[in-house]
Parts: structure tokens; sequence; C-alpha cells
């Protein structure tokens, strides 16, 4: 008998009874419900079952031995961000202190992920806005609530189109994130007509109006220019390309490091051999590393961390300014920074041959990469060389150069570091990224898939060491000042995966030939897994399939540990040019190493990394998927003077009415709907997730080899169709 899986079974049925019944129930009725006899083993669970629910106060039993949910009603309250799923809405939540109605009852911290919310429970809420809501029901499982008021409502900028409907005109949503359509009166049309693609600005909806007012704020003409095209994506998803007079003023006034003036905080480290290895188009130098021996035969290694929280000061525009984007983001055609380039790109870059303040880790590590001390401190470098993935790689296989003792020690540790990362949890996903070049007319004219090389594992390995040891300095630190609670801090936290939808990724893996177990997985297993298909054509496919099954790493400031990395403490300190967590963590350290922050401080940067974590969470999101659709509209510029040709393929993702194949070097994806495929007839297995040929067993899954034809390209819309020409795979 399985225990485990007995007792889960049993307190989701009991849940399910005391949910529909309004009374309270004694012990024997409960069994009785449930089928269960006095002098069996189930029943002994089910009375262990009751006894530990009524101990942590999720049921209540009263003094006559009667069995109920705890007091339900409408008045357990959270408050959180509205976000959508694919057919309902849900808010995510963490504790019962943050709402504004009383705390939640223990037997709601049950569902303490998220809450749903259905559609109609919505009231007036949209997408993105701050909301209150009510809980209404839970289950074992799942929680539902509604919606009793908006309290921030998000700016909506809601892209569309203009249709007449019903005697009205309306504005039908361009994305599923809006779940209506939006009524205009003529008076707030302007110029716009039916058809028109344009841009609706929300307005207000309250409860005295029946419906949302809206006005057209933009009308949307054909594109005249590759650059109006990739325009249209900063705007789409609110980039804040341009900075403000007072934050411009700001970075201006910034100074240099004077190459005669001492620094008494900083150790001066202008003399050593410190180097850079970055991507050959990078502007923004983040990063620097050192290594020499010692005396006693051990490293020390320095990785060397632009000082950029040395010129924003907490609260100041640019400070207020970078809180808000969060991040840089990086598409086709531009960068959109997070502080202004005069700092990102000059005064805060470790560029060669310039002095400049830095914060670095120094750690005395062996050969063995053990580590027997470190130091976080404020310094003073100058770079001595800027090296290219590509040079530093070439240097590692042995070419001759003036560095080649700091770069093959670098290499070696790292090599080292790396393999010890697989050894204690760390998952050896292979990410690889598509890098584009444009002409001066935003037209494609190279594409190029950057995979991991020796150099870029390097710098990786260097940066995670620091990261991950920034992040036990705080429990060090909390140590040192001897509080009750941790330091507040800025954790990069990446759970563990569903377990659900981790079996269904190794089941569909598991197609390709050989059979993996789908319970009890561990990180070293999902190595196995990755690394059997190391040498086989499905291994891209493989890599992309589990890391889709992981959950998305985010920022908090509670410590849960990195999955995917194997850590139990992980931050991100090393990016502070481009990320607003590391500008953050930088900040914190400094203040920690210098004194104790008092009660109150403490009180109000719990609240500050709590509330930043979760906007630059959400930013970092709005970034990734603003590159996404630069990569799209990129791809799609590159098919649309492809119409006609044929290409190879292999298939990446399916739905019930068509794959999607992505082309062979060009690495574009486009859309093959299953009615152009004629070489069989098809339906699809929604559980096998393939399509399957009824007249000559033709498989289409996932990994299947296709030639297409190119047949439709919309720039505008970012998508390309392609017609079928044959399968490689019976």
């Amino acid at each position: 008998m399985d225990i485990d899986k007995l007792k889960q079974d049993l307190t989701e049925e009991l849940f399910a009874l005391l949910e529909r019944s309004s009374d309270p129930i004694q012990l024997n009725k409960i069994a009785k419900s449930l089928n269960l006899y006095s002098d069996t083993e189930e029943y002994y669970i089910l009375k262990d079952i009751l006894k530990e629910m009524s101990q942590n106060n999720t049921i209540h039993k009263s003094s006559k031995r009667r069995y109920s949910f705890k007091n339900q009603n409408l008045d357990d309250k959270i408050i959180g961000v509205l976000e959508l799923s694919r057919n309902y809405g849900f808010v995510k939540f963490e504790d019962s202190s943050q709402g504004k109605g009383q705390e939640l009852s223990q037997s709601k911290k049950l569902n303490n992920k998220k809450v749903i919310i259905k559609f109609e429970d919505f009231a007036t809420a949209l997408v993105g806005d701050e909301v209150e809501v009510s809980i209404y029901k839970r289950k074992i499982k799942k929680s539902y609530g509604k919606v009793l008021k908006v309290i921030n409502r998000k700016h909506h900028k809601i892209k569309g189109k203009l249709q007449f409907l019903d005697e009205g005109f309306y504005l039908v949503p361009k994305k599923d994130t809006y779940q209506y359509l939006f009524p205009i009166s003529e008076v707030n049309i302007g110029k716009a007509k039916h058809g028109d693609e344009v841009e609706g600005e929300f307005l207000s909806w309250d409860w005295n109006t029946n419906i949302p007012i809206i006005r057209i704020k933009k009308i949307f003409t054909k594109a005249e220019n590759n650059k109006v095209l990739y325009d249209r994506i900063v705007d789409e998803f609110d980039l804040p390309e341009s900075f403000g007079r007072e934050v411009n003023l700001e970075a201006e006034a910034k100074k240099l490091p004077s190459s005669t003036k001492k620094y008494e905080h900083r150790l001066d480290l202008r003399n050593d051999i410190v180097i850079t290895i970055d991507p050959e188009d990078a502007k923004d130098f983040d990063d620097a590393l050192s290594i020499k021996e010692l005396d006693n035969g051990n490293y020390l290694l320095g990785i060397h961390i632009a000082d950029v929280s040395h010129y924003i000061e907490e609260n100041s525009a640019i400070d207020i300014e970078a809180r808000g984007r969060g991040n840089s983001t990086y598409l086709a055609d531009r960068v959109v920074p997070m502080i202004p380039e005069v700092l990102s790109n000059n005064v805060c870059s470790l560029m060669p041959n310039r002095l400049r303040y830095a914060y670095s880790v120094l750690v005395e590590i062996d050969s063995n990469i053990i580590i027997h001390n470190y130091n976080v401190k404020e310094t003073l470098i100058k770079s001595k060389k800027r090296f290219t993935y590509e040079e530093a790689l070439e240097i590692i296989e042995g070419k001759a150069s003036k560095y080649s003792n700091e770069l093959l020690l670098l290499d070696s540790l790292a090599l080292k570091l790396r393999e010890e990362r697989f050894k204690h949890g760390g998952i050896d996903f292979e990410t690889s990224e598509v890098r584009f070049k444009l002409d001066k007319e935003h037209q494609p004219i190279e594409v190029k898939l950057k995979r991991p090389s020796r150099s870029t594992q390097l710098v990786e390995e260097m940066m995670l060491l620091a990261n991950k040891i920034v992040a036990s300095h705080f429990s060090v630190l909390s140590k040192k000042h001897k509080v009750p609670n941790p330091l507040p801090a800025i954790y990069r936290i990446h759970e563990d995966p569903e377990p659900k939808q981790l079996k269904e990724s190794i089941e569909f893996i598991s197609s390709f030939g050989k059979q993996f177990k789908t319970n009890d997985i561990t990180s070293a297993y999902l190595n196995e897994i990755l690394h059997y298909f190391n040498e086989r054509a499905e291994k891209d496919i493989v890599n992309k399939l589990l890391v889709k099954s992981m959950t998305k790493a985010y920022y908090d400031n509670i410590n849960r540990g990195h999955f995917g990395l194997g850590f139990d403490d992980y931050t991100h300190f090393t990016s502070p040019i481009r990320r607003y967590a590391d500008l953050i963590v930088h900040r914190l350290l400094k203040e920690y190493s210098k004194e104790k922050p008092n009660a109150n401080r403490i009180n109000n940067l719990n609240i500050l990394t709590k509330s930043i974590g979760k906007s630059i969470s959400i930013t970092e999101r709005r970034s990734i998927d603003a590159e996404r659709a630069s990569n799209k509209l990129t791809h799609s510029l590159i098919m649309k003077n492809q119409i006609g040709e044929e290409f190879d393929g292999s298939i990446t993702g399916l739905l019930s009415y068509g794959v999607f194949v992505m082309v062979d070097d060009l690495f574009a994806e486009g859309m093959l709907h299953i009615k152009e495929v004629d070489d069989d007839y098809y339906d699809y297995d929604e559980n096998k997730h393939c399509f399957y040929g009824k007249r000559n067993n033709s498989v289409l899954g996932i990994g299947s080899r296709v030639r297409i034809k190119v047949i439709r390209v919309n720039e505008e819309k970012r998508f390309i169709d392609f017609s079928f020409v044959k399968s490689y795979n019976k």
C-alpha cells in the first residue's frame, strides 16, 4: 500500500466533504461518507489527518469532536497584481500580512502560491492592475477569489483594431491579455475609422459606469521602413528610450577617478594585470578578471565589477529612473539602457587603459578550487587588455599571448568550478543565442547562432562564483551585526520544477528511443538525460524541452536557493550597469559593511527589497518578451526576401492545426499548417504530442526533419508561413 498516495487521496476527499457541508461533522459520519470502516488502516490514517489539521489550525475541532473548516467567510483578503493564464486570472501572494483585510486564516495558507480569479470575477480590473481580492473558496490545491476593488491601475495602452459592430465602435485588442471588446464612443475615436490599427488609452472604469472609458490615442499606418517596425516594438512594450533632463544632468556631472588622487577607502589595484572578456560588439563592460599566484602556492582570484553604486545614490533621479526600468533591454537594432550611456558606456564601464572604480570579490583559492579566504572590497583598477570571446578562446586553445598565463589559469579554475557545480546539483543546460547584424536601413545582413565556448564558460563560472560568495556574505554580515533575522537583501530565486510538467517533458523525450524514469527526478538525473543526447541530433530539442519544464527564475528578498545552478545561496552582483538587482546588492553590501542598520532602517529595507524584487521581476519579463518580438521581426525581414525558396528544418513545436518549423542556418521559426502537408492524412495525438498519418503511418513530432517552402511573410505581424515539400521522417 502506498501510504503517501492514500493520505493525499483521503485529504482531498476530506476537503471536498468539509467544503460541501455547512455544519461541523462528527468523525463517524466523516468515515461513513468516505466509506471507511473503524477497524481499517485507512480509518487510522484519517484520524491522523484530522489530528494534524486540527493542530495546525487548518480545520476546527469542536468540544464535541465535530470537524469543520475555520470560519468560512469573505473577510479573508489579499492584495496583489492581477495576472493572466490561458483560461483564468490569478493573483500571487506569499503570506497573510499583506492584505488590508483581516489576516488570512491558516486554512487559506494551504494554497500560498496564487488565488484563481474567474473572468466573471474581475469586476473592473484589467490584467496588470494591483487589486484587492476576497477569497471565497479553497480546495486542497486551489483557492478562488473575486476582485473587490482596484488599488492601483496600471497605465494601459491597448493596441488592436477599431471595428464597427452592432451599431457601435469597438477596440478589438491585439493581445489575449485583455478579455474584452472595448466599446468606444464616437467622441473618443478622433480621426480613426473602421478597420484601422490603433492604440487606445484607458481612461477610467469604476462601479458607477457599466463600461470602461477608452480614447484612441494613436493610429498606425503601414510602416514606411524597417526602422518604424523596430520603433513599434519599443512602443508596444513601453520601453523608455530617452532619459529626462534631470537624469541626464545628473549623469553628465559624474566625475571619473583621478590618476593623481589617493583613495584611502579603496584598495588600489591599478598596477595589477586585469583583463576583460566580452562579446565583440559590447560597449558596456561590467566585469573584469585578474589572477596571480601567492607565496603559499594558492591563487588570488579577482572578480572586479563596475562600481555603479558609487555614482548612483539612493533615490537620486538616476536611481528612480533605473528602478523603474529594472534592466537594460537588448533588441536586434538597439539597446534600451537602464542608465544613461554616459555612465554605462564610459564613466562606469571598465574600459581598457582607463582608471575606473570597481567593487571586487577577491578570492584566495587553490588549484583544487578550495576557497581559503575571500574579501569584498571597493577598489581602483585599470584594465590592461580588452579581449573578445573569440580572441580569448584562441589563446586558451594554444595561441601565444602576453596574457596567456592569466587566461590559462582562469580557464583551468573555471573548468574545475564547472565540474564541481554539476556534481553538486547544477544542471548542464546548453543555451544558445541568435545574434543579428543590421545595415543602416535596419535590414538584416547576417545571422549567427552563438553557442557556449570555453571562453564564455570561463567568464560565466567566475561570475557565478562571485554571485554565490556575495549571497552567502549577507549571512556573514547578519551574524556579525547579531540581528535576529537575516539582513534585507535581494536574491535570485529558481524554485524546483513542477513535477507534472517535468514528467510530461521526460515522457516525450523518451519517445526519441531511450526510456527515462519520470519520478524521483534529481538534477543529476537531468544531467544524465542531457549528456545522453550530447552527440545526438535531438540535443537542441531535448535542451529546449527541459528548459521549458523549469520554473521561471525571479527576484525576492527571501532566499530560496537556485535549483538550476544547484546553489543554496545566489544573488546577482556582477552586472550593475544593466541590472538594478545588482546595483541594490552593491549598495546594501556597502551599507552593512560600514555599520549595523537600526531597526527602523531594517524595516524600511525589508519593504523596499520586497517591492523591488517584484518590480524588477516584471520588468525582466517585459524585456525578454520585447527581445523575442525583436528577433521575430528580424527573422520576418530575413524571410521576406526568401519567399518561394525551399529550406530544410526541424519541427520545434505543435498545435492542433499545425507545426512550428525552425529553418536550418537562418534559425527562423514559422508555421506549417497541417492542411498544407499532403503526403498523408494526419490526426493530432494530444497525449503523444505528434501528428499520425492514417494512410502511411507517417509521424510528425518535435524534432522531425522536413523540407518546406516559404509562402507568406507578414513583417508587421511578425509571422512566417510555410508550405510542405517533403518529410525526412517515415
